[in-house]
């Protein structure tokens, strides 16, 4: 059952003892304070809606208790530990002056603001929800392991840090800004946006990230993205304008998807195949190998730059047509066109090759007397002079 207090005036206690039971402060002038260490057990809870709660001392919540508050102010002067417990804010604020520690349970920070003057340390699979939620404070919230849930407009999600087991997933369409990267294992965009702030939100996701709902979109404007595994973008949207896509193990994209990286450098370690999809540059995109790949997609892409780094790209299907619009020089270096279209300016030289076996070639430029251009069943187009000494 529920316990009521109604004040006009701060009220002090020594101490609160629920007894099993629920107590609500039922109105904004409501203000209790608790002298003495408080501990909540067995679903007990305060909630204090629109009123305010500060704890003098200790505050311990396990099996289940709560404080919650509508629009109130919760003050947390001594240590605060929870397990398999929860604090939870669908406004107001809170303010940490010691150090807490929750196992198992849920720091929910929606429409609200968090100041923390000491740490938070959250382990054991537990939850930090937030919602349009401001921080402030030189300390952080230490998620091991555990859910980030975020929704709305994040500011500074540099109180927070996560590590390699933590999960993100969304509430709504949310944007965040941080000052630092951020590491996690996977991502659930579930039908939202997720929006990267500024340039140093820097992203980097370490298990398969998987869109699978048209209504999902990742957007990293000028940040950067690491996923150390697989993409799969089966429906959904990836937008960049800037920054550096590192795409470790790959990727792949369904029919209702489309990866747009005008403006990005992309960075594949292993084969990217999105002929599926739709994949989007411009004349700002790089294209940078970090070992041999194979590239897949449909019509001609144009990139600023080709990046090899004495890795061997190959262009897998006829439709994978590349354009690169800075001169490319190759040394002791392979580029497999088969039956797609090529268009570049090219340096050949040091037992370097473009082999292609179909589709056009529009080169222009060198290529020395070690080197060679194998194109059988290949048109040539001369975009400029091409001076062979090969073969």
């Amino acid at each position: 059952s529920t316990s009521s207090l109604t004040s006009s005036a701060q009220f002090t206690v020594p101490s609160l003892d629920l007894n099993g039971r629920k107590l609500s402060l039922n109105s904004a002038s409501t203000h209790l304070v608790i002298s003495s260490p408080f501990t909540a057990g067995d679903n007990e809870s305060v909630d204090t809606k629109a009123g305010s709660l500060t704890f003098n001392g200790t505050a311990t919540l396990e099996n289940e208790a709560a404080i919650e508050s509508s629009s109130g102010t919760l003050t947390f002067k001594g240590n605060v530990s929870l397990d398999n417990s929860s604090i939870l804010l669908t406004g107001g604020s809170a303010l940490f002056n010691s150090a807490a520690q929750i196992s198992g349970g849920e720091l929910k920070l929606y429409n609200s603001s968090l100041t923390l003057a000491a740490g938070v340390s959250m382990t054991n699979s537990s939850k930090l929800s937030l919602k349009n939620t401001n921080f402030a404070g030189s300390s952080k919230v230490a998620l091991t392991g555990g859910t980030l849930e975020l929704g709305g407009t994040i500011g500074n999600l540099s109180s927070v840090q996560t590590d390699a087991n933590t999960s993100l997933e969304l509430n709504s369409d949310t944007t965040i800004s941080r000052t630092d990267p951020m590491e996690a294992s996977g991502l659930n965009l579930k039908t939202f946006s997720l929006t990267l702030g500024s340039a140093t939100t820097d992203l980097t996701f370490n298990s398969p990230i998987v869109l699978n709902n048209a209504a999902s979109e990742l957007i990293t404007q000028d940040a950067d993205l690491v996923l150390q595994d697989s993409l799969q973008l089966t429906a959904g949207k990836i937008t960049s304008t800037a920054g550096t896509f590192t795409f470790t193990k790959g990727g792949s994209s369904g029919t209702n998807s489309t990866l747009d990286l005008s403006g990005t450098k992309l960075k594949l370690k292993e084969d990217l195949s999105v002929q599926n999809g739709t994949l989007t540059t411009n004349n700002n995109s790089i294209l940078h190998l970090l070992d041999n790949v194979t590239v897949t997609y449909n019509g001609e892409k144009t990139f600023k730059a080709l990046e090899l780094n004495g890795k061997v790209l190959t262009l897998g299907s006829a439709s994978t047509d590349l354009k690169v619009l800075d001169a490319l020089t190759l040394s002791s270096n392979t580029l497999h066109t088969g039956d797609a279209d090529l268009t570049l300016a090219v340096t050949l030289n040091t037992n370097s090759l473009i082999d292609s076996t179909g589709g056009t070639l529009k080169i222009s430029g060198t290529v020395d007397n070690s080197s060679e251009i194998a194109m059988p069943g290949t048109g040539l187009a001369l975009s400029d002079d091409l001076d062979i000494a090969g073969t």
